[in-house]
């Protein structure tokens, strides 16, 4: 499978782990000139949380929330930026910035979901 086909499986498989937990889906692989974040969700009436899915096959050479550099961090936070200031009906939301990973295993997916990962 190609590496794009691999990655928004993976961020499906996330939305929907995410939603089972209460989430609502705002938006999916919003992008601007800053970068892209793979999920955009609301958590109860006002908070607005921008979510980096990584996926792994295995965790071999660690697990994948640790692959999420300072650059990568800089990026979503101008996108994030990018996207409050382009909505809104967002501008009383708080906001959070979460890591989601994803590895597979013979027993299924394993998530590992890091809330307010980095600010």
């Amino acid at each position: 499978m190609r590496t794009t086909l691999i990655g928004r499986r993976a961020e499906r498989l996330a939305a929907k782990h995410l939603l089972s937990r209460g989430l609502k889906l705002t938006a999916e692989n919003y992008s601007c000139k800053f970068g892209e974040i793979d999920l955009i969700m609301e958590e109860g009436a006002s908070q607005l949380i921008f979510i980096e899915v990584r996926y792994r096959s295995k965790d071999r050479y660690g697990s994948p929330v640790e692959t999420i550099t300072q650059l990568k961090q800089a990026r979503i936070r101008r996108t994030a930026a990018h996207f409050l200031l382009s909505h809104s009906e967002y501008q009383t939301f708080t906001c959070r910035f979460d890591v989601i990973g994803l590895i597979e295993n013979p027993q299924g997916h394993q998530f590992q979901w890091i809330q307010a990962a980095f600010y």
